[in-house]
């Protein structure tokens, strides 16, 4: 129904099955943007017997999401809550793999209450595991929103605006000592919006 009425579409896939779970969400269910996709370079978690060459579907299939420009929303904390693999190291995430591929990524809470964090949080939790700068972070950010279902993101006005809103303040050189995290805490701009596909702070 929300595909016949072209709507926009979030489908959280990948979280607990593989990369045909994803896959399918954007094959059967139409998806614009994918929630998590934590397993979809994990070739050992495909199941089914007509897929002979494992590695091979994860990298077509990892191509098909970035030339379909298909946004996956990174969900870093919830999954180093329901990922052992992730608990101590948040290194390991995907998230790095997704960025050195080029896909389309931004960031989401998934859930603001029982993982009890913020998308400000998950933005700094980014910078201290990835070492992003501060340009890696508007970029995303930006492409984020232009992939959001918020009317007007793809005008120029609506980039624009978001642009401005994701614009460093203060110097742009790193004060000797502090952490990637300690750097986003001093002087980077603080995001509280929620999680809510099409939303925008």
């Amino acid at each position: 129904m929300a595909h016949e009425a072209f709507l926009g579409k979030t489908v959280h896939a990948g979280e607990d099955y593989g990369p045909e779970s994803i896959f399918q969400a954007i094959g059967d269910l139409h998806a614009d943007r994918i929630g998590h996709g934590t397993w979809l370079f994990d070739a050992t978690k495909i199941t089914s017997p007509r897929i002979k060459d494992r590695q091979r579907y994860v990298d077509d299939l990892s191509e098909f999401i970035a030339d379909k420009r298909i946004t996956i929303e990174v969900c870093l904390t919830s999954n180093q809550q329901t990922v052992p693999e992730l608990a101590d190291d948040l290194r390991r995430h995907p998230f790095g793999e997704m960025r050195r591929r080029r896909l389309s990524t931004t960031f989401c809470t998934d859930n603001r209450l029982v993982s009890h964090t913020t998308v400000s949080d998950e933005i700094a939790r980014a910078v201290e595991a990835f070492g992003l700068t501060a340009r890696e972070v508007k970029d995303i950010l930006i492409y984020g929103f232009k992939r959001s279902f918020y009317p007007g993101a793809t005008s120029r006005r609506g980039t624009t605006s978001a642009r401005s809103s994701t614009t460093r303040t203060g110097s742009s050189r790193t004060p000797a000592g502090r952490s990637p995290y300690q750097r986003w805490k001093a002087g980077w701009p603080s995001f509280t919006a929620t999680n809510t596909p099409g939303r925008w702070p």
